[in-house]
């Protein structure tokens, strides 16, 4: 079961990522529900660090299933990963407070966005192209988005 890191501040090219934004509406709505006082101002904030990993499994025929798809959010000045958002469960998880709570309603559409960016991303396997991160990602990103545009009624959000 491969596992990935496909957002990290640590790519050269991080603030073009097109899950950035997504990423960073997820972690200001958990950060302003279990941390306010770090709760970040604006995306380009040095402060906090987001990355989003996943698992695929491949227990039945077709697509790889993301079987584990969580997204860390941490203090730059932390070692470890303080909260934590659990697409499969739509839950975020204060990994501090030992705390669970759903995710709001207001930022399912970024949840979605993640979700079938993944599922996109998982069909393009680690050393099959040649280029960093940041390039696969801006081109399933675009396919994904070209694929709404093919079946408008989808619940992706275009931003």
């Amino acid at each position: 079961m491969p596992a990935w890191t496909i957002i990290s501040p640590y790519e050269k090219d991080y603030a073009r990522h097109p899950m950035r934004r997504s990423t960073f509406q997820l972690m200001k709505s958990a950060y302003s529900l279990l941390d306010p006082p770090n709760e970040p101002s604006t995306i380009s904030e040095g402060k906090h660090i987001a990355i989003l990993e996943y698992e695929l499994s491949q227990e039945k025929l077709g697509h790889p299933d993301p079987s584990s798809l969580v997204i860390h959010f941490r203090l730059s000045i932390q070692s470890a990963t303080h909260i934590a958002v659990v697409l499969r469960d739509k839950q975020i998880e204060d990994k501090m407070q030992n705390v669970r709570i759903s995710v709001p309603s207001e930022v399912t559409w970024a949840m979605t966005n993640i979700y079938k960016f993944v599922v996109a991303r998982s069909n393009f396997p680690a050393g099959s192209i040649s280029a960093d991160e940041c390039d696969i990602a801006r081109r399933v990103w675009k396919q994904v988005q070209s694929e709404v545009r093919a079946y408008p009624y989808s619940s992706i959000v275009v931003m």
